[in-house]
């Protein structure tokens, strides 16, 4: 797996985009979160994972994720404990720290059957979402 960070201050809020090439699996997933962790420490608050260059994404690829959503979260009281747990009751939550961008059929899938779509958006579109920040 391949990672490619690129800072987008071109919206109303800056991004950082992590443009993945390769799986997300139990070889990878470490990588994916210590740069993450990396990013945070240097200030990154919102990042936009784009799987555009992936084919699969294993459960420890979906814990990367995870790790990485709660990590943001955790520094945000825009999305604390309860406005997420209301927010997934009521079916209006979605992340506004992390989002993904082109992700295949079978990769969101994945995050589809594991439930993942419930918090983070899902973009088809690189710039749209971008735009969505």
């Amino acid at each position: 797996m391949d990672i490619t960070v690129i800072e987008d201050s071109s919206g109303k809020k800056p991004v950082t985009v992590f443009q993945i090439a390769g799986d997300i699996d139990a070889q990878s997933y470490r990588e994916l979160e210590a740069r993450a962790d990396e990013a945070f420490r240097n200030g990154t608050r919102r990042i936009l994972l784009d799987l555009g260059n992936v084919r699969y994404v294993g459960s420890s690829g979906l814990r990367a994720v995870s790790a990485i959503f709660n990590l943001l979260r955790g520094a945000s009281p825009e999305e604390s404990d309860e406005k997420i747990k209301n927010g997934l009751r009521d079916g209006t939550f979605k992340s506004s720290l992390l989002k993904i961008a082109r992700a295949n059929d079978s990769v969101k899938q994945v995050f589809t059957l594991s439930g993942y779509d419930m918090f983070l958006e899902i973009h088809s579109d690189l710039q749209e979402a971008l735009r969505s920040f």
